[in-house]
């Protein structure tokens, strides 16, 4: 039976939090889906004005306030769309009032789509802490189904040597070091839970991709590699598929375009 209430969290900074706000607004499209965003952030690092649209960091290109990184202006105003007039939690991950009122907000709440965690040079690391809360709070409601975003290059992700993976390979054990680690230990406590999961690894979430509605996975070695690049939306689309409608049980997958 499919999922009828989704729990979508989403750090308010970095391009894998964007993943999370497209989750929100296709699962606002969603017939007979009640959604409940949860904005994440470490306000001691990260400020306290982030979770709410008007608050979102200005994007690199377009230089104005916007609801994610991207280049199309279509998606930036479908996504701002879906945005306008909703009910978003805020939290503090490092709150102490943080764990209870996750549980308050699982609820009812048949899957969780988690896309808390960031790869990029200079930011706070706090997505391990977000997912023993969430593990935490999901087990004292009964939540079983969680769908959590992750990277390529954490674990085994299956893919065949390249020079991209080698690449990445050794920004994961220098410039980025800590966000390597900080996944690492976030798969490890999930994978760890009773929680019925599916890890998902992306290949670079780039703004420039356009969503296509198609994507290609890899789940296990000597299937193949795959594209460098795959949008968020896409991305997006098959975390909250498996959140509604599980085909994938205690796994990690990479995913990509499917070119």
């Amino acid at each position: 039976m499919a999922a009828r209430t989704v729990a979508i969290l989403y750090g308010t900074k970095g391009g894998m939090g964007d993943v999370g706000k497209f989750a929100v607004m296709q699962a606002l499209k969603t017939p007979g889906l009640t959604v409940r965003p949860v904005a994440l952030s470490m306000e001691a690092e990260e400020g306290e004005d982030n979770g709410v649209l008007v608050d979102f960091d200005k994007c690199p290109k377009t230089k104005h306030r916007c609801p994610a990184d991207v280049d199309d202006a279509d998606a930036r105003a479908k996504l701002k769309a879906s945005f306008d007039g909703i009910e978003i939690q805020k939290m503090d991950i490092a709150a102490d009032s943080t764990q209870s009122k996750l549980e308050k907000t699982f609820e009812g709440v048949d899957a969780i789509v988690m896309c808390t965690g960031n790869r990029q040079p200079g930011m706070a690391r706090w997505c391990t802490l977000a997912a023993e809360k969430v593990i935490a709070a999901s087990n004292a409601k009964g939540v079983k189904r969680v769908v959590v975003l992750s990277s390529m290059g954490i674990g085994d992700d299956y893919l065949p040597i390249s020079f991209i993976k080698c690449l990445w390979w050794c920004m994961l054990q220098t410039m980025v070091r800590s966000a390597k680690n900080d996944l690492i230990a976030m798969e490890s406590a999930i994978m760890a839970s009773d929680c019925d999961f599916l890890i998902v690894r992306p290949m670079g979430i780039d703004p420039s991709e356009k969503a296509t509605g198609k994507w290609k996975l890899v789940q296990n070695r000597g299937e193949g590699g795959l594209p460098i690049t795959v949008s968020k939306e896409d991305v997006a689309a098959f975390m909250l598929s498996e959140a509604l409608t599980p085909s994938i049980h205690k796994k990690a997958v990479t995913i990509g375009k499917d070119s």
